[in-house]
């Protein structure tokens, strides 16, 4: 944070408040903030200087991203960090809104750099900020949409504290934020800031204590009531705030997977991203269309070499999984269609499931039917040419590559067979050149359908996929995927690439066709019921691949 000024005295230990601080209360107590993390959380270190704290929660198994506006040290953060997975490095400072800013920079201690000019005038008062720096400038929220939502967030931004979190409207399970005596008031309206967004306890660290000073969390008002009771010279350190997060009975916070698994519906919650009592609408593969009053989920930014994707939530959304009646509308734009057919059916039976009685599905794809128009129209060969590259992808990462096609009697006829009410269905083609087509369906969940219902229907589906009778062993394996992608098995691969499950499989031995694929109808078949101790096995992978996911991308 600054030249170290040195904490001269301790504050009276006084055994018999309930709010005892001092070293009894660090040796019962964890090294902080080092207990709030575990290996695989995102932690974000704004004002990372050299990067001493973020080596800390790399060595407790954390990712990082640091964040450092000196042109100087950030380029000191990429020598030291080149080739680590696990940290990012953003030359940016961050306030409460995007920009650029001039940054004050002190040679002589580049710890005490600032854009703010009341801090200048603080203990520091000495130190000469002999350069200047025009730095870009993003928002806490900005960096949740590019990173993901962090375990813990440590600030220590010079004096600019209270300008950084101005910058965040959403909770996370934990923030710090360093503070100065002659600054308390700033450290208030921080904390007040706080509190609107629904952090709730307290607590706090002096210097460079690695021990919390209390052994209890406060809230606001005994916080404050407790740190003017501290009898030190030239006080400083960081204040701890946490929101609704589970603690141990030592009150550290934890992760939800050390003590009960939580489900998706309480991750949401955990990471800010919704909240209980109001509608849940998913945006699944929202690329870089970030929507209001949405949950925006896609891919890990590494999967994508050319969007700038801005999610909230990051995880294979063909592993996501919600309880039954809980979802009040799911839309994909451009994405159903990198589902191969198995994955879509799979997933349209798995989304049903989720939608609440009234509940709304859209979904926006290319049209095949008016691309097809247009290639054998008399239209150029670059308008053709546009056109069959909008039907197949753009191709340009592993996963955009189109595997299935629709069009709207196709929407129709399988949202239907499916239980679906489509709703309304519409056709549109691009008004100029290369032209071209997409199809839109709004679909409504009227009434429960059981799943053995629609497993019938969707195998009907396959069947009539088939171009042949003689293609029955490739129908077996396809209803076998089937069964994959409604039980959350690994064994479906990513949804638009090639799946492992067929080359895995053994040949079908020769089987008589039955009277029934002769007439060209799905033979019938008993029951198939997954294993659900595998199910449950799987989908509490998923549940931790989803925390993971929610809580930050690499």
């Amino acid at each position: 944070m600054q030249p170290s000024p040195r904490i001269t005295s301790r504050p009276l230990h006084n055994p018999d408040s309930p709010f005892s601080h001092g070293n009894s209360a660090s040796a019962a107590t964890p090294e902080f903030p080092l207990s709030l993390v575990r290996p695989g959380d995102l932690v974000f270190d704004v004002g990372a200087n050299l990067g001493a704290k973020a080596e800390r929660f790399l060595a407790a198994g954390a990712r990082v991203v640091c964040v450092e506006p000196q042109p100087d040290c950030a380029a000191q953060l990429r020598r030291k960090f080149t080739g680590n997975p696990n940290v990012a490095i953003e030359e940016k400072v961050l306030a409460e809104k995007s920009g650029a800013r001039e940054f004050s920079i002190c040679s002589a201690a580049n710890t005490i750099s600032t854009f703010s000019d009341e801090w200048k005038r603080g203990r520091f008062a000495d130190y000469h900020w002999d350069r200047l720096a025009n730095v870009p400038v993003t928002t806490l929220d900005e960096l949740i949409r590019q990173h993901g939502v962090p375990r813990h967030c440590r600030i220590d931004g010079e004096g600019c504290e209270l300008s950084v979190l101005e910058g965040l409207t959403r909770r996370m399970p934990c923030v710090s934020f360093a503070f100065t005596i002659e600054f308390l008031a700033n450290a208030r309206r921080c904390v007040e800031h706080l509190e609107r967004l629904g952090f709730t306890r307290f607590n706090v660290c002096l210097g460079e204590n690695k021990h919390r000073e209390f052994p209890q969390w406060l809230d606001a008002h005994q916080l404050f009531q407790q740190i003017a009771t501290l009898e030190m010279e030239e006080l400083w350190g960081d204040i701890y705030a946490e929101s609704d997060c589970v603690s141990d009975s030592a009150g550290s916070a934890v992760s939800p997977a050390a003590t009960a698994p939580l489900g998706p519906l309480e991750l949401l919650q955990q990471g800010g991203v919704w909240r209980a009592g109001t509608p849940l609408r998913l945006h699944l593969g929202c690329g870089e269309q970030h929507f209001d009053g949405y949950v925006n989920i896609d891919y890990p930014p590494a999967e994508h070499h050319v969007m700038n994707v801005k999610a909230d939530v990051f995880t294979d959304i063909t592993k996501l999984d919600f309880p039954p009646g809980s979802v009040d509308e799911i839309r994909l734009h451009h994405v159903f269609e990198h589902f191969s057919r198995v994955t879509a059916l799979g997933m349209l039976i798995r989304w049903h499931g989720w939608l609440k009685v009234g509940g709304k599905l859209r979904i926006e794809t290319p049209d095949s039917f008016g691309g097809a128009r247009t290639l054998v129209s008399n239209a150029p060969l670059k308008v053709k040419t546009g056109v069959a590259r909008h039907l197949a992808g753009d191709q340009a990462d592993s996963w955009p590559c189109h595997v299935e096609h629709w069009w709207p009697e196709c929407y129709e006829h399988t949202l239907k067979s499916l239980g679906y009410d489509v709703f309304e269905l519409r056709s549109s083609s691009w008004a100029q050149e290369p032209f071209l087509s997409n199809v839109e369906t709004i679909a409504l969940k009227r009434a429960e359908v059981p799943r053995e219902t629609q497993l019938t229907a969707a195998d009907n589906l396959l069947w009539e996929s088939t171009v042949s009778p003689a293609e029955k062993p490739t129908w077996e394996v396809w209803r076998k995927q089937l069964r994959d992608v409604l039980a959350l098995s690994e064994t479906t691969g990513p949804a638009n690439t090639t799946p492992t499950l067929t080359a895995a499989l053994p040949a079908p031995a020769p089987t008589p066709q039955p009277a029934s694929a002769a007439r060209g109808t799905a033979p019938p078949h008993p029951s198939d019921r997954p294993d659900l101790a595998a199910v449950r096995a799987a989908l509490a992978e998923q549940l931790e691949s989803f925390k993971q996911g929610i809580a930050a991308r690499r």
